[in-house]
């Protein structure tokens, strides 16, 4: 009981301290609504170091610092202030992670201090800490600024805590897209011209430079790249490797597969590459004990072994089956001697399918002497190259001797761990690495590389001209690139690196000489490889009309042997009998004809080896014992030494076709070896003398830009020098009228830059109230006017707004404040002058001008049509600023526009006008508010005319809708109390039907509201809706403000103490 009841105790002095630091606080916040931001920020300071843990005194304290950077015109201290608003918010959200309001809060203060990538990718950071909060706190007991309590009031904790997220989520994007802009500011600060480089190159008479960029960019915009395969014989330029090699064979060696006597060997293919070159030691290489392997075969079923062929397709003979392995070491070492040899010949690109396909085959032949076909077959046995593994030492030998022959007609070293023969050597010729991407542009320029701005760059292999999509921007190295700020210190070092362009264009001609040269060297090689290939094909046709003659040979004895088994009439005669008539036959032929036939002799020279093969067996048979030489009785001696030669011709044939292949294998990748050394010669980069190029063009661009800057500066310190005596004067006899203008003024200034963020020409200070103030009285009135405002809220159903303004702005630092920057320049303010008094005049051309219809109207009349009005004309002074408002965007400098001659203009013409009248209203509903002030007019029935004198009231009548519609709204005073300029604001629309005022219009006519004029402290403001952004925008003379939507309009109104006087509404179309 004595735990809890001290437990209980504590949570009563937390809730004590938590009551009494808001009221601590909420007095700082009645000293800022008052305008004194100095007592505010004190108090706050003090609370602050009593309150360390307090993430609510953190946040106020933010609050305050934020609010005096908006309306701070000096940089410095508008940015310390923003200094102060991020540091109280990042400890605000450190004390207390989970509220999402001071979440808000501390990422809005980054985004105002925000002037980079890295600062803007901090705002993201916290934008998404703030939106994975699981469980949020209340946002509306992290804030006490009374303004905001007009958005949170009967509204549920899940919307106060969608409403702060929606606003994370529009800052992220924003975040998100201030980056993006910043990278394609800095892209576009790196673009040059193509025209105004060579137009450079051409002032400096640098004719080689000039046919250089020419070169270059005919070649990249034809070939989307850089790099070059240029060809050492005629220079011609290629994009591809592929189509150099292609070029040199064809165009200038005169080499085409098609070409040759004889078709190429075709190498083996991966599968079989992977089986030959199997380590020994995984037990692929052992010999198989053939008696125990055929007994296996035998005794296993016959359906089983087929099951077991189909689901070990393609995996190893051994790991499938489990052959019973042999302990024969001369096996073993026969098979380690193939399987070395294989190797040696796949390493050096000299084993051809035909060479394979001939092992196979003799394996199967001697297989199937001890193994019947279909056991093989069943196995897999007739397909798997580890067949061999079942051959005995006879075979294995002789499968030895044959590879053996292969390698050494070729030379080939026995070294296994002998790397790949392939030489990457280019002959000591300087390879030079450029780091530097370079893009070209679909709009004609060069987009350089946007990495010099890092102060380090790795090489790169970005070799594209063009970007795949065809923008303007190369594709980064990978996704996530980290996001990199200006540097000026890495670019200035860049562009101090380097060579000169006379070193860039030298070394550039020499390396093209060099490499010419050294690709011609290699050119010769490649012709001399083509040579040897030309022969060896030519050796191979030879063999190949051989063994076609072999081939008809053994076919005319064959038809022999039939014609004694079938025809019992046939008179037999033996086979060299026959060969020597068709050796005579042939010799004859060969005699009488005209032409040579290579056919022919290639016959003949068969049959005279055959002959000359077979008379050497039959002397050997003669001389052996009839024992060891037995002869088939249906055949005679000499028949038996003819076929006998025939097939040892046809063997020997057949290993020279296959010794043939080896040496065509290696001459084809010896041409390889040396085309690859041609390309790599014959490679080159234009960026290794754009770059150059371009490092120089930039220098000189701004080494102009100095000395232009330096020139003004010297300029502009004589003009300041003359202009002093002549200031000074001036200055004296403008004094008095300043200090009556500007004491005017600064009454109602205070009250306006209290709540906004404006950007003017004007300095605030902190706005001082006397202590003897009541404050009592003060915030009562203040909230009376702030519980009007939110009824008229509440009147429309729901607490978000409608949907083109839905969102409110945020009071501590607002959101649309942001978008100054991106809207400004469309949009510009109008001058006045000490002494001018323009600002009424100002509101009422803001107000025209954001009219479209009559805007694009007036301007689209010829001036020399209308009849000039007053001396100088109304008319024409009146098209000549609102044509100034128009081109202002496109002015660089962006000034404000001179209202002067207007001014001029309308004072001669009515000298004692005051353009509007003043009545006062009373509160309703909008529309309904128009017809009850109307009705207010009476007039009496006219008795001179015979009426009876009765007051009626006024019916106005409009027989076609205007374009424009226009209110002006009486007030009894100049400076009207916050209750009935809240009231007033309350009762206004953006939208209204003039045919409830007018019932001859029909209802149905909608207008919607342009522009609103405020009055106060003989001061005149404009709030203007600006289409093309969806914003409104707030206009004090020359300078502009974006406020955003129409509930910030009245919010700034009501802190400002604005009266609104004339309404510009527009037709909706």
């Amino acid at each position: 009981m004595g735990y809890k009841s001290r437990s209980n105790a504590s949570n009563v002095e937390n809730e004590e301290s938590d009551d009494s630091i808001r009221i601590e606080c909420d007095r700082a916040l009645n000293a800022r609504r008052q305008g004194n931001y100095r007592r505010a920020l004190k108090r706050l300071n003090t609370l602050c170091r009593r309150y360390e843990s307090s993430a609510l005194v953190h946040r106020m304290q933010g609050s305050i610092h934020a609010e005096l950077a908006e309306l701070n015109d000096d940089s410095d201290a508008r940015e310390w202030h923003l200094k102060c608003a991020v540091a109280s918010g990042r400890k605000a959200v450190a004390l207390s992670p989970n509220s999402v309001e001071y979440a808000q809060f501390y990422a809005s203060a980054l985004w105002e201090l925000a002037d980079n990538s890295e600062q803007y990718n901090e705002v993201i950071l916290e934008c998404e800490r703030g939106l994975s909060i699981q469980c949020p706190s209340d946002p509306a007991k992290d804030n006490l600024d009374l303004e905001k309590q007009i958005t949170i009031r009967n509204t549920t904790l899940q919307r106060r805590i969608r409403f702060e997220r929606r606003t994370l989520e529009d800052l992220l994007d924003d975040a998100k897209k201030e980056i993006s802009y910043l990278r394609n500011k800095r892209r576009e600060s790196l673009k040059v011209g193509i025209s105004v480089l060579k137009a450079h190159f051409i002032s400096a008479k640098i004719a080689l430079a000039v046919d250089v960029i020419s070169e270059a960019i005919i070649f990249a915009k034809e070939k989307k790249t850089w790099r070059f395969w240029g060809c050492c014989v005629c220079d011609k330029k290629f994009g591809h490797f592929i189509k150099l090699r292609e070029h040199l064979l064809n165009d200038h060696i005169g080499f085409s597969p098609d070409k040759l006597p004889c078709s190429l060997p075709k190498p083996v293919g991966p599968y079989w590459i992977d089986m030959l070159s199997r380590d020994i030691g995984n037990g692929t290489w052992k010999p198989v004990d053939i008696s125990a392997a055929i007994s296996l075969m035998n005794n296993q079923p016959k359906q089983q072994s087929s099951d077991s062929v189909d689901a070990d397709r393609g995996k190893d003979t051994h790991q499938a089956h489990k052959w019973p392995l042999s302990d024969d070491s001369e096996r073993t070492q026969d098979l380690e001697r193939i399987h070395c040899l294989f190797r040696l010949l796949l390493k050096h690109k000299c084993l051809s399918k035909s060479h394979l396909k001939t092992v196979l085959a003799y394996t199967m032949r001697e297989l199937q002497l001890i193994v019947p076909s279909s056991q093989l077959m069943i196995h897999g046995l007739n397909k798997m190259p580890h067949c061999i593994h079942f051959l005995g030492n006879t075979q294995l030998r002789w499968l030895a001797k044959f590879l053996e022959d292969m390698a050494n007609c070729c030379s080939l070293k026995e070294d296994p761990d002998e790397l790949s023969p392939v030489d990457h050597n280019m002959g000591g010729i300087q390879t030079i690495t450029v780091k530097e991407r370079l893009s070209l542009t679909n709009d004609s320029y060069l987009l350089l590389d946007d990495r010099v701005l890092k102060g380090e760059l790795k090489s790169s292999l970005y070799d594209t001209a063009l970007a795949h999509d065809g923008s303007t921007s190369p594709p980064a190295d990978d996704d996530h690139e980290e996001e990199v700020v200006r540097d000026n210190a890495a670019l200035l070092e860049w562009l101090l690196s380097g060579c000169s362009v006379k070193e860039g264009l030298s070394t550039w001609m020499q390396l093209m000489e060099i490499r010419k040269s050294k690709g011609i060297e290699y050119f010769h090689m490649l012709e001399e490889e083509f040579k040897q290939l030309e022969i060896m094909c030519d050796i191979k046709y030879g063999h190949l009309s051989y063994g076609k003659a072999l081939q008809a040979i053994e076919v005319m004895l064959t038809e022999e042997n039939k014609k004694r088994e079938t025809d019992s009439v046939f008179s037999p005669q033996s086979y060299m009998t026959l060969l020597r008539k068709r050796q005579e036959e042939l010799v004859k032929r060969e005699t009488g004809a005209v032409t040579f036939s290579a056919g022919r002799m290639v016959e003949l020279d068969a049959i005279s080896n055959i002959l000359t093969e077979a008379q050497a067996l039959r002397a050997n048979v003669e001389s052996e014992d009839d024992d060891e030489w037995k002869v088939d009785e249906d055949l005679d001696q000499e028949d038996t030494c003819v076929a006998m030669a025939t097939n040892i011709q046809k063997d020997q044939n057949s290993k020279e076709v296959l010794i043939s292949d080896v040496r065509i294998m290696q001459i084809i990748d010896s041409m390889h070896q040396v085309e690859h050394k041609c390309g790599s010669v014959s490679l080159h980069d234009f960026r290794i003398v754009l770059v150059p190029l371009l490092r120089s063009f930039l220098q000189a661009h701004l080494e102009k830009l100095f000395d232009k800057a330096l020139a003004r500066a010297q300029e502009d310190e004589a003009l300041s020098k003359n202009e002093l005596g002549e200031e000074k004067n001036h200055e004296a006899t403008l004094e008095n009228k300043r200090q009556i203008e500007e004491g005017h003024k600064l009454i109602a200034q205070q009250k306006v830059d209290q709540c906004l963020g404006d950007n003017g020409s004007m300095t605030l200070g902190p706005l001082q109230v006397d202590d003897e103030v009541d404050e009592e009285r003060f915030q009562a009135d203040l909230r009376i006017a702030v519980c009007r405002s939110f009824e008229a809220i509440e009147a429309q159903g729901d607490f978000c707004m409608p949907a083109q303004q839905k969102e409110p702005k945020r009071l501590s630092l607002q959101k649309d404040s942001r978008a100054n920057d991106k809207i400004e320049p469309y949009v510009m303010g109008l001058q006045n002058d000490v002494g001018e008094y323009n600002c009424f005049l100002n509101v009422i051309i803001q107000s025209l001008w954001h009219l479209r219809e009559f805007r694009d109207e007036f301007l689209s009349r010829p001036t020399s049509v209308h009849v000039h009005v007053g001396d100088p004309c109304v008319i024409c002074a009146l098209f000549n600023v609102l044509t100034a408002l128009s081109t202002a965007p496109s002015d660089v400098q962006r000034k404000a526009v001179s209202p002067t001659q207007l001014r001029i203009a309308l004072s001669n013409l009515y000298p004692d006008s005051n353009f509007f009248q003043e009545t006062m209203h009373s509160t309703s509903s909008f529309d309904e508010l128009l017809k009850l002030v109307e009705m207010e007019d009476q007039l009496a029935c006219d008795p001179e005319a015979g009426g009876c004198g009765t007051l009626n009231h006024i019916h106005h009548i409009l027989s076609t809708p205007p374009h424009v519609f226009t209110i002006v709204l009486g007030w009894q005073t100049t400076s009207e109390s916050l209750v009935d300029i809240s009231a007033t604001l309350s009762a206004l629309a953006t939208v209204i039907d003039i045919g409830v005022l007018y019932q001859s219009l029909g209802p149905g006519k909608r207008y919607c509201l342009i522009s609103v004029v405020c009055y106060c402290g003989l001061h005149y403001y404009c709030f203007a809706y600006n289409h093309e952004h969806d914003r409104w925008i707030m206009f004090n003379d020359n300078r502009v403000k974006v406020v955003g939507l129409w509930f910030d309009v009245l919010t700034i109104c009501e802190r400002g103490l604005l009266q609104p006087q004339i309404l510009f509404f527009e037709a909706i179309k």
